[in-house]
């Protein structure tokens, strides 16, 4: 029984590495593949440049956002403070 394990796995490593070893005897194949790959790769650049680039714009608006709202309780702080010396 184990000897018939042992054969059927080195019989299929030995298939394994000959499929992997001819997967790229041609160059036309080899070349398609790695031009698909960087397809790939650009696409993925792409979308993670849009990705980040949307938040970075996220990013600077909440920060306007957060000065804008800053200012504005400063400003009714002192517009506060105004009333209460008027009203001594």
């Amino acid at each position: 029984m184990v000897d018939i394990h042992g054969t059927i796995i080195s019989q299929w490593r030995a298939l394994s590495v000959e499929s992997f070893s001819n997967d790229c005897s041609n160059d036309d194949v080899c070349n398609n593949h790695l031009q698909s790959l960087n397809h790939v790769e650009r696409n993925i650049f792409i979308l993670l440049l849009i990705f980040f680039s949307f938040q970075v714009l996220l990013l600077f608006i909440s920060c306007c956002y957060c000065n804008y709202l800053s200012e504005r309780e400063s400003y009714e702080m002192v517009e506060k403070d105004d009333a209460v010396g008027n009203q001594s």
